[in-house]
């Protein structure tokens, strides 16, 4: 069964036992749920990046600039294509390859000598940095491939985009975080202790949801996208 926000933090006082709106208000109890919420979303990300459709956006390419924002709302990257010229068509796009500075055994040829028909990037918190780095900007010229992270829970009717059977677990982790703010430390390792257990059975149950299924990723001048079905 699906829960709303309401009824999250209604189990959320009730596994603390902590029901005292004045010591502790509606909305305190929200951000507890909500750092759960995102705990629960990380989690199902690591286990099955796939739970969660893709998103795309693009970027504008500048001129003698290697370093991009990532999209605010990105959990994690799943691919990288760029256009050094402007683009007409998916097909103008190249798949960037993944570039990690440590494996870089000369600069010159590794960073400086990239070519554009080979594009690298190297993820980086919250940036993406681009090899070679374009020598004139290109309006749309890069892509992002990405996981988004979901909207947060605002009113009390929402629902947190994971699956209906860990859903409490959000409120879970809440009360454990009340429990510790207000000293009840047995109670509040109890709790976490479930938390964490819920969080590996998910795990576990999610890898192995679409194990047999193609990857999502493929080739530009392959099947197009829309033709596949996508569970999602």
């Amino acid at each position: 069964m699906q829960l709303t926000a309401i009824q999250l933090r209604n189990q959320a006082r009730f596994k603390s036992n902590f029901s005292d709106t004045t010591a502790l208000t509606n909305a305190e109890v929200l951000i507890q749920l909500n750092e759960g919420y995102s705990k629960l979303i990380s989690a199902i990300v690591e286990s099955n990046q796939d739970y969660f459709e893709e998103q795309k956006a693009l970027f504008n390419l500048v001129a003698n600039s290697s370093l991009y924002s990532l999209p605010t709302d990105c959990i994690k990257v799943k691919q990288v294509r760029i256009a050094y010229s402007t683009p007409t068509s998916e097909s103008d796009y190249v798949i960037a390859n993944s570039y990690d500075p440590v494996d870089t055994f000369d600069v010159q040829i590794d960073e400086s000598q990239v070519p554009v028909s080979n594009p690298q990037v190297d993820i980086t918190n919250n940036y993406c940095r681009v090899f070679p780095r374009p020598t004139s900007s290109v309006a749309g010229g890069g892509q992002y491939y990405y996981i988004a992270r979901p909207s947060a829970l605002t009113l009390t009717g929402d629902v947190m985009i994971v699956p209906a059977d860990y859903q409490e677990l959000a409120s879970t982790y809440a009360a454990s975080k009340i429990s510790e703010r207000f000293n009840d430390y047995s109670r509040a390792d109890r709790l976490t202790v479930e938390f964490t257990a819920g969080i590996e059975k998910m795990k576990g149950e999610l890898a192995g949801r679409e194990m047999n299924r193609q990857y999502r990723f493929r080739n530009i001048t392959e099947v197009p996208r829309h033709k596949t079905t996508e569970i999602g």
